[in-house]
């Protein structure tokens, strides 16, 4: 007996509608049900990294907000990256108004041209505290517990501690797109550590013991790609074990987005690229979202255009939408206001279609540079 089309059309939306339904359940009600620990650690000794390479003007704006964390026993070091503005000498002249600011200089040479991964391996061994923390010089902290909050997820077991880092809202659909996509990814991954699936974390809001970093000889399986300092690093030594994440609107970072189509795409190109080394069942996992929308919206498409599945799809589709909305509602304590959630899953087929452009270029042409 062979299926007619309508049968085909019904069959795909309710595999892409349960795949739909399990994500929301299982990576988004993985993140709205964990429970992170509010109270702050102001004492435990802890070590802020930010690399830098020609920053002068983010660390003017941002290094004072990083300085000045409500915290009694932290340093911070900035890793100079062979910069050619002058980062150098107002890093020098912040040295003698702050005692633990502690400053690593890197200088190009003919053979030598600097990169993120030497300039962290760098500041790690130079590090005082066993735990570190990580965030870009273009980043600025959403409160002065920021250190402390993240500080407090840390214990005998957890060694691995997963931010959330958002973008600063401005004006305009380049912005808007932005900030969903980096909402949506780091709800998925921290969804899914919340389930006991660890995978990826991102550098601008990330910390880890320092000693994880040289039992596996730091960046040495992935050296040979200048980028991967904190997606392919954890995705290689994450554990459900070892990982935690920290969910709290008070400890995000906040960056500057970029305000060109053409940087961002370069800048998405660049991340995902890193997401071909992936583990095996981390590809498997990322993969489910691309199948369910490929499947959902295909086939939710097409059926709006059939009379008999007219009605069927879109009372479904609808009630799959507000699920969606309500769980945005839930995670606001969590991911912090959002003001533009109920379109959300408007814009997520927009970025789909965007990130399969980045994977046709990608395919076509690698990234060269890790900033």
């Amino acid at each position: 007996m062979f299926l007619s089309n309508i049968d085909i059309i019904l069959i795909g939306f309710s595999i892409g509608a349960l795949l739909y339904l399990f994500e929301l359940a299982w990576i988004w009600g993985g993140l709205a049900g964990f429970k992170s620990n509010e109270d702050p650690d102001y004492n435990t000794p802890i070590s802020l990294i930010i690399a830098a390479r020609d920053e002068e003007i983010n660390l003017k704006q941002n290094l004072e907000l990083w300085l000045g964390q409500n915290h009694n026993s932290f340093e911070v070091i900035v890793v100079n990256d062979c910069s050619y503005d002058n980062t150098q000498h107002f890093l020098a002249e912040f040295q003698r108004k702050f005692q633990h600011l502690q400053v690593v200089s890197l200088e190009e040479t003919n053979i030598f041209k600097g990169g993120k991964k030497h300039a962290l391996s760098l500041a790690l061994k130079a590090a005082q505290f066993e735990r570190v923390l990580f965030t870009d010089a273009d980043c600025k902290p959403s409160s002065s517990d920021w250190l402390a909050l993240m500080n407090a997820q840390f214990t005998d077991q957890k060694e691995i501690v997963l931010g959330m880092g958002v973008y600063e809202k401005q004006k305009g659909l380049l912005n808007y797109l932005i900030r969903m996509d980096a909402l949506q990814i780091a709800i998925q991954y921290l969804g899914t550590a919340a389930r006991g699936f660890p995978y990826m974390g991102v550098g601008r809001n990330l910390a880890y013991k320092k000693q994880l970093f040289f039992d596996v000889g730091g960046f040495k399986k992935h050296i040979d790609i200048k980028w991967g300092d904190d997606d392919l690093f954890i995705n290689q030594i994450a554990q459900s074990k070892n990982t935690t994440i920290c969910a709290l609107p008070d400890a995000r970072t906040i960056s500057k987005p970029k305000t060109s189509f053409g940087a961002w795409f370069v800048q998405k190109r660049r991340h995902i690229s890193t997401s071909g080394r992936y583990r095996f069942g981390t590809k498997a996992l990322i993969s489910l979202k691309t199948v369910r929308m490929l499947i959902y919206y295909s086939a939710l498409i097409t059926g709006l255009f059939i009379p008999e599945l007219f009605r069927p799809f879109l009372i479904s589709a609808s009630i799959i939408y507000i699920a969606h909305v309500l769980i945005f509602v839930v995670l606001k304590n969590k991911i912090g206001k959002v003001d533009e959630f109920f379109v959300f899953p408007f814009a997520e087929i927009a970025l789909f279609v965007i990130n399969i452009l980045i994977y046709l270029s990608i395919w076509m042409r690698k990234p060269k540079s890790w900033n």
